[in-house]
């Protein structure tokens, strides 16, 4: 499995979950072997929507509390690279990507990449890899 950890950056309240998983079915409905549905967390987290594509699938979880703060410490540090915003964190769009192996569903992976790498006052960071990919902030 492969986690891409996208953080947006803006004004309070300027994010909701709603809104970006609205963001990621309104980018995935033109490819018709797309199908989403929402899976409950227990203890009162926040769903997750999984997007299936027949044999593969994509995860994606949104976090706004303040873990995000320390998540993106974290990355400075690994990283050794300073982000400088004068944005606040709003959230974590957390993404997971299932296993590959064959690359069958490559272009669905880049897909989705190019689409967190496509949104405003973010930083996409590969956490597998422990490197930035993209920084818009």
């Amino acid at each position: 499995m492969h986690i891409i950890n996208t953080f947006l950056f803006g004004q309070d309240g300027e994010y909701s979950q709603a809104a970006i998983f609205d963001l990621i079915k309104s980018h995935f409905s033109g490819d018709e072997s797309a199908e989403f549905s929402e899976e409950e967390q227990p203890f009162g987290l926040s769903p997750k929507l999984r997007i299936e594509f027949s044999d593969y699938w994509i995860l994606i979880s949104v976090i706004q509390d303040e873990s995000i703060k320390e998540s993106i410490n974290n990355i400075q540090e690994i990283t050794k690279q300073e982000l400088e915003t004068t944005l606040s964190p709003q959230c974590e769009v957390r993404t997971f990507f299932a296993p590959d192996e064959n690359s069958e569903f490559d272009h669905i992976a880049i897909d989705m990449y190019q689409f967190l790498e496509g949104l405003p006052n973010s930083l996409v960071y590969d956490d597998n890899h422990e490197k930035i990919i993209s920084k818009c902030i």
